[in-house]
């Protein structure tokens, strides 16, 4: 119901500015069914969101915070809770640790714009007022999905650029690094492993399914 009704507020926009460069005198516009029929087909999803559909789950974290070049990393304990939301269209991501001693929260969400064909994200926590952002691009041949957002601070913008690593399926990484020049420079890396109980719901099925978008952690 919510899409039909997001998408019904997309064609009256659409309506009101011509379809993708048509005005609204050009026969070969689409009609109001064909539109709703092309905008819920083209958001649903599909092979860009079941390539990051390991990350869904329970886990437990190391991380480790480089504070200063050179030196040994700050070492931490934390926990992550990572759940499809909307019918498999966005991923909810819910973060539980510590930094310098201090309770630390974090939420985000990440996704994939089915028209834009790029992933976004969003996050915000404890320790800021801001909503950082972020796009990106998955690798498969890597397993690596990379993305970047520019941190506004009064030191000036920083881009900073994130790294999550599908190493298995009860397994990835994330690395952070700040930007400087043609220097990536390591600020950050969590170690994420899915808990026991999540991973044994998880097991082996004979026959491949087609992905669908409602995996549950």
């Amino acid at each position: 119901m919510r899409i039909r009704w997001v998408c019904a507020v997309a064609i009256v926009a659409v309506g009101m500015g011509g379809w993708a460069g048509f005005s609204l005198a050009d026969e070969t516009q689409p009609n109001q069914d064909e539109m709703m029929a092309m905008l819920i087909e083209m958001h649903k999803p599909g092979p860009a969101q079941a390539a990051i559909d390991s990350l869904a789950g329970e886990w437990s974290a190391k991380t480790f915070m480089h504070m200063k070049p050179g030196e040994p990393p700050v070492e931490g304990k934390a926990s992550a809770r990572n759940e499809w939301i909307h019918d498999g269209r966005m991923m909810r991501v819910s973060f539980q640790g510590e930094f310098m001693g201090e309770p630390f929260q974090g939420e985000g969400h990440l996704g994939h714009d089915n028209y834009v064909k790029e992933y976004q994200s969003t996050w915000t926590d404890s320790m800021s007022s801001n909503i950082f952002t972020s796009t990106g691009s998955y690798d498969a041949a890597t397993k690596k999905l990379t993305m970047e957002g520019m941190w506004k601070s009064p030191m000036g913008d920083m881009p900073q650029r994130m790294v999550y690593t599908l190493v298995g399926p009860d397994e990835y990484t994330l690395e952070s690094y700040g930007i400087m020049g043609d220097q990536a420079v390591l600020q950050m890396r969590i170690v994420f492993s899915r808990k026991a109980a999540a991973a044994s719901n998880r097991c082996c099925p004979k026959k491949k399914m087609p992905y669908t978008g409602t995996r549950r952690p």
